[in-house]
């Protein structure tokens, strides 16, 4: 019986290959830079620090199961981080909406709505959620658990749009200082507020997806692509000759070969190719999440 479970699991796990394919198409880096000065939670928006980071855009409306397109109501976002704290910009286009209550702390914000969800060391499988209007409601929560972490938000009105500046120390995520080129994963969605929802990465009517969300990198984009980037695939290379030294598994080791060609490929080039190391990072982490599920069956009695 295990074996035929096995056996469809792997079935299932090939067909959905192809969407995994999809979704690599279209998966997002983004970068946070480290700095020494943290801006003033409260005082301006417009600080130095925040015009040198890197910038994720190109926020994505639900249209069904099968298709998302670009938001007509864009939104950004850039994350920066020190000794203490993770800090992330929020720019919305549209207007501010008044006359929205603030909620208790805790109970879900009405109204515009930024959602933020961070999964440490990524697990995939784990997630921080932290939503916010610009009123000031705000709720936290560990998963689908509330929870009642230290973190602030401030939102001023712009030309076009508004803007929303968010702290969460690293105490409320149970993390350390991230190292240079660590990996987690981020999104960043937008809630009802007289415009459709939209989200950075494409993950449904349902944004509680840690195995969908994007990647944030700490450290600058250089240093990553020489050094952090080759490292992490090189982990999770051997990571996966250790499972097909154990198995027999044609499937992984045909797209497992594919992906070190294109690997191989990339880092001779002479310039960075972001876009692409996304994909290759994308696909790394499907086979790596396909071999969990494959030896977490095997061991099922």
């Amino acid at each position: 019986m295990k074996m035929i479970l096995l056996c469809l699991l792997i079935i299932i796990l090939s067909i959905t290959s192809f969407a995994f394919t999809a979704q690599a198409n279209s998966s997002k880096v983004i970068f946070a830079c480290f700095i020494t000065k943290p801006p003033v939670i409260g005082v301006s928006l417009k600080n130095q620090c925040w015009r040198e980071a890197n910038i994720g855009d190109n926020f994505l409306q639900y249209v069904n199961q099968d298709k998302s397109v670009s938001s007509d109501m864009q939104t950004r976002f850039s994350v920066l981080y020190d000794q203490k704290n993770i800090y992330i910009m929020i720019y919305c286009k549209g207007k501010m909406e008044h006359g929205i209550k603030k909620t208790p702390a805790g109970q879900w914000p009405n109204g515009d709505v930024i959602e933020i969800f961070l999964d440490p060391g990524l697990t995939r499988s784990k997630y921080y959620q932290f939503a916010a209007n610009p009123q000031g409601g705000s709720y936290a929560g560990f998963g689908p658990i509330p929870k009642n972490y230290d973190w602030q938000t401030f939102s001023c009105e712009e030309k076009d749009g508004w803007m929303m500046e968010v702290r969460i120390p690293w105490s409320s995520l149970s993390s350390l200082l991230p190292k240079d080129g660590e990996i987690w994963g981020i999104n960043i969605c937008r809630d009802y507020g007289g415009v459709p929802f939209s989200t950075w990465m494409g993950v449904g009517l349902y944004f509680a997806q840690p195995g969908d969300f994007g990647f944030l990198v700490f450290g600058n984009q250089e240093q990553w692509w020489r050094k952090e980037f080759p490292l992490y695939c090189r982990d999770a290379e051997m990571k996966i000759e250790r499972f097909l030294k154990r198995t027999n598994d044609i499937s992984i080791l045909h797209r497992f070969e594919a992906i070190r060609i294109s690997y191989i490929r990339l880092m001779n080039r002479p310039h960075p190719d972001f876009s692409e190391a996304e994909t290759i990072l994308t696909h790394y982490q499907d086979i790596i999440q396909e071999i969990k599920w494959i030896s977490a069956m095997n061991q099922k009695p």
